[in-house]
């Protein structure tokens, strides 16, 4: 058995900006425009995986192999996401 802590997963590094704009319009209130990007450098972290079970094996032929399921990603940094949005103060 390994020691605990011996296996973990990827580093976590993700950029998210956000840009915006704000206009006054004296006693009538304020507009902001903003734009926000999410996971801007579009990082493709594995967060899952299958876990690792040493012990299954699978016939294929007459070759014993590793299950072709062995430590698959699950689970992935979604994409590259851009909101548009308007916040209006009065």
């Amino acid at each position: 058995m390994l020691p605990l802590g011996t296996e973990h997963g990827d580093t976590i590094a993700l950029v998210n900006l956000r840009l915006q704009k704000r206009l006054e319009f004296g006693d009538y209130g304020q507009v902001v425009f903003m734009v926000d990007v999410m996971n801007l450098f579009n990082s493709d972290t594995i967060h899952w995986r299958q876990p690792k079970d040493y012990g299954t094996y699978t016939v294929q032929g007459s070759v014993w192999a590793p299950d072709p399921a062995f430590y698959h990603a699950i689970d992935t940094s979604g994409a590259r996401i851009m909101r548009l949005g308007v916040r209006f103060t009065f």
